[in-house]
């Protein structure tokens, strides 16, 4: 075993079987950045740092931001798996580790998966949406990652997860054992909590909504086509219309994100009776998606926003 101090910690390590590298195994110390060094000292030689094993950062609260070394080829499973507050994570340039199971299961606030190598705004984004929100975490392993046949996989994972009823993985949740569910979102059977069905309809809902306005966002190689379908899939959802997904979506998530802000009201293009109820159904700590709205609203331009004005 090999203890070798980073930042705020001390990582645990072990030689591989092969005596040309080390592996991180664990941690001690607690802190919010981590950046993995890409050797450590081993008697008279230096290793490189070619594993983060199994479980190695396994419920580590407090990490926000890790830095993995290029020397990493492998992340084992569940390696930072319920890192609930990890935000960003990159690999610096020249690496291409191979991700296994779960590697980030759990981790629900991650943003940003950046491979350095790849001068790609958008793409880091995206990786982080097939661990976080779409099921495909099939894509951070993709042969693809960085071309466009990458974004094309991307979109038609995506493609198909708004295509999926909402309602079946409540489904497989069921099946795996969960008993707290009531199945007619009503009253409580068997023991389940009411309303459960229910609450994870709206859930999914809400991710099918962000995952589209995401990608419009973070546009690279997307087609005119998907675009439209993206902005249809949203605006039908919008405050007062089908679900209201997406207008819960943008009360939670997104009421004071200038550039989500934006996006939210040039996708759905509301009418001035949408907008009255809009205004009326925020919050009185929504202020200032409420001074945006009607400054967007009256026509005046945008990039002099009322976000611009609370900075100064």
């Amino acid at each position: 075993m090999i203890k070798v101090a980073a930042d705020s910690f001390i990582l645990i390590c072990e030689v591989n079987a092969a005596g040309d590298g080390v592996a991180v195994t664990g941690y001690e110390g607690a802190g919010s950045r981590l950046t993995v060094p890409s050797e450590v000292e081993y008697g008279s030689k230096r290793l490189p740092v070619t594993a983060i094993d199994k479980k190695a950062f396994l419920g580590l609260r407090g990490l926000r931001d890790i830095t993995l070394p290029a020397t990493v080829t492998d992340i084992g499973d569940w390696a930072l798996s319920q890192c609930i507050h990890l935000t960003n994570v990159t690999v610096e340039k020249g690496g291409r580790p191979a991700f296994q199971r779960g590697v980030f299961e759990g981790s629900k606030r991650i943003e940003s998966i950046r491979l350095s190598e790849f001068n790609d705004d958008d793409m880091p984004y995206l990786l982080a949406a097939t661990v976080k929100r779409l099921p495909a975490a099939y894509l951070l392993r993709d042969k693809d990652i960085g071309t466009a046949v990458w974004y094309e996989k991307w979109d038609l994972a995506l493609s198909s997860f708004l295509k999926l009823d909402d309602f079946e993985g409540f489904t497989d949740r069921a099946l795996c054992g969960e008993e707290d569910i009531s199945y007619d979102g009503v009253g409580m059977v068997d023991g389940e909590m009411p309303g459960e069905s229910t609450e994870y309809l709206k859930e999914v809902g809400r991710n099918k909504c962000y995952l589209c306005l995401l990608r419009l966002m973070h546009d690279n190689n997307l087609t005119d086509e998907f675009r439209e379908t993206l902005c249809e899939y949203v605006t039908a959802r919008a405050k007062g219309r089908g679900t209201g997904s997406a207008w819960s979506l943008f009360k939670e998530e997104f009421k004071d994100n200038k550039e989500y802000l934006e996006l939210y009201l040039d996708t759905i293009k509301p009418t001035t009776e949408e907008i009255d109820a809009m205004l009326r159904d925020l919050g009185d700590d929504m202020a200032t998606a409420k001074a945006y709205i009607l400054k967007a609203s009256s026509g005046q331009d945008k990039k002099d926003s009322f976000f611009d004005e609370l900075s100064l």
